[in-house]
């Protein structure tokens, strides 16, 4: 994003070369344990039964939860407004205080407070279950099909600075890495 947005001394799309996905976390739609909302199709309707009142929190200004959020917004034609926190801990630290009502989040980063019902997960933003917690429905199984979200993190080498080979070796080994136990 920062090179659609400022100036820089490099080409983004030039100067870079995929070398391995490191890791792919799906996000699934979380809330406060007390959300009157049992399923996403009872957020949805309180959603709209309130509109503009639910605080929906996210991590930065702009980022992949305020984007899947709209998403998400124009798919069930509700309307909520989004609170930027600097960090997924303040975040969650204020939806487990009961400040914020839900958040569209990296699944990873609830996944404790969901399994200790301290929060309550209603959808993974995925086309599969997420294999660490098989009971939580895909969004497609919620009702809401095809919104589709996950972080990941990516491992870019410079093109200008690395040899193919050298990516190539690089892009080897991390792959044989991911697949130890």
């Amino acid at each position: 994003m920062n090179g659609a947005s400022y100036q820089l001394p490099y080409d983004v799309v030039k100067d870079f070369e995929p070398v391995s996905l490191l890791a792919d976390t799906p996000q699934w739609i979380v809330a406060r344990k007390t959300l009157p909302a049992k399923d996403l199709s009872e957020l949805i309707a309180w959603l709209k039964e309130n509109p503009g009142k639910a605080l929906a929190g996210t991590v930065g200004v702009g980022g992949g939860g305020v984007i899947a959020g709209i998403y998400f917004q124009k798919s069930t034609g509700t309307s909520f407004p989004f609170v930027p926190y600097r960090g997924a801990a303040p975040l969650y630290q204020d939806m487990l205080a009961g400040h914020i009502d839900f958040a569209v989040g990296q699944a990873a980063s609830t996944f404790v407070h969901v399994r200790n019902g301290n929060l309550k997960a209603y959808a993974v933003m995925a086309k599969t279950r997420w294999a660490a917690a098989p009971d939580i429905p895909t969004i497609d199984e919620a009702g809401v099909t095809g919104l589709y979200a996950s972080g990941f993190t990516p491992r870019f080498g410079t093109g200008s600075g690395y040899r193919r080979e050298c990516l190539r070796r690089s892009s080897q080994d991390l792959i044989r890495q991911r697949r130890l136990p």
